[in-house]
């Protein structure tokens, strides 16, 4: 058996354009995604640095109310 085997391409033109949006759109997702990330991490961040800042001034707090109670 002889077998030829051949690759047609149609409208390459046509495949290339679609290609660069194709490429153009995960691109764009991809920065979205990573921004929203940055973002969730920011918060997450602020989040926890709005704790311990609470814990802080409620230590203040108690040494405060301490040095006067025991004055």
């Amino acid at each position: 058996y002889n077998t030829n085997v051949t690759t047609e391409f149609h409208s390459t033109a046509k495949t290339q354009k679609l290609q660069l949006w194709v490429l153009l759109l995960v691109s764009v997702l991809d920065f979205f995604k990573r921004k929203t990330k940055e973002e969730q991490f920011t918060l997450k961040f602020n989040e926890v640095q709005n704790k311990y800042n609470e814990i802080d001034r409620l230590i203040i707090l108690r040494i405060i109310k301490k040095f006067f109670i025991y004055r």
